[in-house]
């Protein structure tokens, strides 16, 4: 069945996951959106401002998460929401934070490729802007991680192979550890598989969801 489940499978999928309801200072009216199983109720903000700042709080912890600086997450909303590339200056202003702060954060985004820096014919400063193509950006990025592990488990995989000697007391943990690197080597071989075909569905996806397809209908659910 696996095969059958198409990119846009797992951006809804992901996207109902999501969270932006966050707690806002003083009381928030809200509005309740059901998921699936009921288990995947959101409170949405009901101002431009409050999802602004809900987003960001989200943000900041999922970065957070991934060994990020909270700044980290809270630089990328801010970039996300902008209708032109920032410098460290106006960054910094918005977020209230030194501009050397700003300076070694923004970097992480640079590396890995979630921003890029623009030249500005005005002045000299550093701007900088969302990734032209976030998301097939960001399907590159997995792939590549994917394709990392991968190697590193065949590769152990192999080492274990040319163990001509196994002490009778290390058998179980020899066999025990085999199996289950095995099937580590199978779950990466079919995700960088799967992997390999979903940037060209998605920029196809995008294209026909500029169209007449939303990939958010439940066509796609």
């Amino acid at each position: 069945m696996i095969e059958n489940i198409s990119i846009f499978h797992y951006i809804t999928w992901y996207d109902r996951l999501v969270i932006f309801g966050f707690p806002l200072s003083g009381a928030v009216p809200t509005t309740i959106y059901g998921g699936m199983n009921g288990e995947m109720i959101r409170a949405l903000p009901n101002t431009y401002t409050e999802l602004q700042m809900s987003v960001s709080h989200y943000l900041s912890l999922l970065f957070e998460d991934h060994g990020f600086s909270p700044l980290t997450g809270r630089l990328f909303t801010l970039l996300l929401f902008a209708d032109k590339p920032l410098s460290l200056q106006e960054m910094s202003e918005k977020l209230e934070v030194s501009k050397a702060a700003v300076s070694v954060q923004i970097r992480s985004l640079e590396r890995e490729s979630l921003c890029r820096k623009v030249p500005s014919g005005k002045d000299r400063r550093d701007y900088y802007c969302i990734s032209g193509d976030l998301c097939a950006t960001i399907i590159r990025s997995k792939l590549e991680q994917v394709r990392k592990f991968r190697d590193t488990v065949d590769g152990i995989l192999d080492a274990l192979v040319k163990c001509s000697a196994v002490e009778p007391q290390d058998e179980a943990s020899y066999a025990a550890f085999k199996e289950r690197y095995s099937e580590l080597s199978m779950l990466y071989h079919l995700l960088a598989g799967k992997l390999q075909g979903v940037e060209k569905e998605w920029l196809q996806g995008r294209a026909n969801s500029r169209g007449e397809l939303d990939f958010r209908s439940p066509e796609y659910i």
